[in-house]
């Protein structure tokens, strides 16, 4: 081969290798342009694990991993936040079994989920603002941890509401037993209907669950009214409250025919006509 054609051997085989980085950073760029447009990266739903279904929507729930719009039978995943707005409400199944009603004008967030097959290891779920139910599924005591922004709630089996407006945080308990701690104070309620109340760093017990003024019962418990708006499993007994305030009054059956009313059993679950979305 000649010097010269030796040169431009050369010459071209450099021009190639100088190519070769240009054509893989428009590969590159290529491949990222189909995974937004496809929706799969690690911050979507796809990239995801599920730890739950929703089982009942009213009205506008969204999920915040893809920006969704929750209907019946639509999966939840660790790490993202859901939100019901007015007139709106969320029940959701966890893979547990535990059970999660999102009220209306209600932020959570399900985060630090650790699966281990039907049950979780560990998980929390902070309640950003408005008003939560939680009742327990089949993970161990102690598994379940809630956050607000001025407590924390440590979980031992059970069944309680939640609610979080501006520097307050109030719970009411209808089985087990949870301890409401603020930075630097902790109480534990254990008995059906006690009410606790979280301000200005204060752990306050209250008067239980309807014993007290109604009006403000509806503000600082407001799942408590309109039941009937949930499906049977994520009904409070509140029947369970009335009793309680009545025996205190000295009537220990103070409903028809001198009997006990009966609380919502909830342990089989109930006939319902439309498992889909609830419309009022």
């Amino acid at each position: 081969m000649s010097a010269r054609a030796m040169s431009i051997h050369l010459m071209s085989a450099r021009e190639a290798g100088n190519r070769r980085p240009a054509r893989r950073s428009r590969i590159a760029a290529a491949a990222a342009l189909v995974t937004i447009v496809l929706g799969v990266s690690p911050n979507t739903a796809s990239a995801a694990e599920e730890v739950g279904k929703s089982l009942r929507i009213r009205n506008i729930v969204n999920a915040s991993l893809d920006n969704r719009r929750l209907a019946a039978r639509d999966p939840v995943f660790a790490s993202e936040q859901v939100s019901a707005g007015a007139n709106s409400h969320g029940e959701l199944l966890l893979n547990d079994n535990s059970r999660v009603l999102v009220g209306e004008n209600s932020i959570i967030s399900l985060d630090d989920f650790v699966v281990s097959g039907n049950r979780f290891n560990h998980a929390t779920i902070r309640v950003a603002k408005g008003a939560f139910r939680f009742i327990t599924g089949n993970s161990a005591k102690g598994t379940f941890h809630i956050e607000t922004p001025v407590s924390t709630i440590g979980v031992r089996g059970t069944f309680f509401d939640v609610f979080v407006a501006a520097g307050i945080t109030s719970v009411v308990l209808f089985r087990g037993a949870v301890e409401v701690c603020s930075a630097a104070i902790c109480q534990t309620i254990d008995q059906p209907c006690d009410t606790i109340l979280v301000q200005n760093g204060n752990v306050q017990k209250l008067p239980f669950l309807r014993s007290g003024s109604r009006a403000q019962e509806n503000q600082l418990f407001p799942l408590t009214s309109a039941q009937s708006h949930y499906s049977w499993r994520y009904r409070a007994p509140i029947r369970t409250c009335q009793a309680r305030a009545a025996r205190q009054q000295g009537n220990p059956f103070p409903h028809d025919g001198g009997k006990p009313d009966r609380e919502p059993q909830h342990d089989k679950e109930p006939t319902d006509p439309d498992p889909g979305n609830y419309r009022p």
